[in-house]
């Protein structure tokens, strides 16, 4: 399942499960209000929140520059000073504004994903 994840561009989360449903990784139980459902490359499964929590982690350090990018240009267009293109005083501020951002994106899925590694170690 991890290797889907891993090729897949996008996934979709929702919370929330069928009656009776079995978490595709643990196969345990899962509580029709508390399990999440993931959508991607076609497939459609539901897990455990911690598991969701894992993979999303996982996701975000596969594609972090492209989520980044994603992020930034959404956020550039609501901004009343960019016309389209991005001058030098402009690029200041955008850095400013999202190198914080991106760092402590990244470093909250790293600290998550080494915690579970030395967890399962």
């Amino acid at each position: 399942m991890i290797m889907h994840i891993h090729n897949s561009d996008d996934v979709i989360q929702t919370v929330g499960t069928p009656t009776d449903s079995i978490c595709a990784v643990t196969q345990k139980r899962l509580h029709h209000k508390y399990g999440v459902q993931l959508q991607y490359s076609g497939a459609h499964v539901c897990v455990h929140p911690d598991v969701a929590e894992l993979m999303y982690h996982y996701f975000c350090i596969r594609h972090f520059p492209r989520v980044m990018c994603g992020r930034v240009r959404s956020w550039l267009r609501l901004q009343p000073w960019f016309i389209g293109y991005i001058d030098d005083d402009a690029q200041k501020i955008t850095r400013a504004h999202w190198e914080p951002i991106m760092q402590r994106e990244f470093d909250i899925s790293m600290t998550y994903l080494k915690s579970f590694v030395n967890r399962s170690a």
